[in-house]
């Protein structure tokens, strides 16, 4: 799991992350967190068959935990998060990865 710095800015994310010897097709609940908050709120987007989501519409210069759930198609149990990744939004067009 990684921040793509490529195409990242004051309020975008680019995360992947790549998942080795699947034997079933998954989905992914990629989700999101403020670092730094008093109580911290898990955003969750929608589930996707593919291996990178853009965050938008993020705060400029603000550090972020980024995940993402997993389940096995068409299932309802999903796989909470083993990993994330910690990275910041740019003031004026980049990202710093953590």
């Amino acid at each position: 799991m990684g921040v793509d710095d490529h195409g990242t800015n004051s309020s975008v994310l680019h995360l992947y992350w790549w998942i080795h010897n699947v034997s079933e097709p998954l989905e992914f609940l990629p989700s999101y967190a403020e670092v730094n908050r008093t109580s911290v709120i898990w955003t969750n987007t929608t589930w996707i068959d593919r291996s990178e989501y853009v965050f938008s519409k993020l705060r400029p210069y603000t550090l972020y935990n980024l995940t993402v759930y997993v389940k096995v198609k068409n299932q309802t149990v999903a796989y909470p998060p083993g990993k994330y990744v910690t990275a910041t939004t740019g003031e004026g067009g980049e990202c710093i990865s953590r």
